[in-house]
This record gives C-alpha cells, structure tokens and sequence, in this order.
C-alpha cells in the first residue's frame, strides 16, 4: 500500500518537473515570465486576475473578520 502510494508520488512529481522544464525553455526574458510576453488573452488574464483575488490569505483573513 504504501509503495503504491510512493510510486503515484514519484510519477506526479516527474511530471511536474517535466512542464517546469519544457515551460521554462519557451522564457527566453523577464517580461516572458511576469506577463506571459503579452500575449495572454483577456479570459486568461481575467481568470488569472480573479485566481490571485480568490487565494488563500483572502479567504482566511475574511472569515476572521
């Protein structure tokens, strides 16, 4: 049971350090990271937008008011 759980582990993290590594090839300067090159469209940036509004802090700090 556990090694099963181990080995799904490994293969999730394999993955994702596969998509960091073929994504970070396709930045090639700063404005590639910090603004996708401009060339997000509206939806993705609205969502995006939306995705930051919506952490976790947000949610926490609102419940305790």
């Amino acid at each position: 049971m556990i090694d099963s759980k181990l080995i799904v582990l490994a293969i999730y993290f394999s993955i994702l350090l596969g998509i960091g590594f073929f994504a970070s090839k396709r930045i090639t300067n700063i404005s590639d990271y910090y603004v996708g090159g401009k060339k997000l469209g509206y939806w993705i940036a609205a969502l995006s937008a939306r995705s930051t509004g919506e952490s976790g802090w947000l949610l926490i700090g609102v419940t305790g008011m």
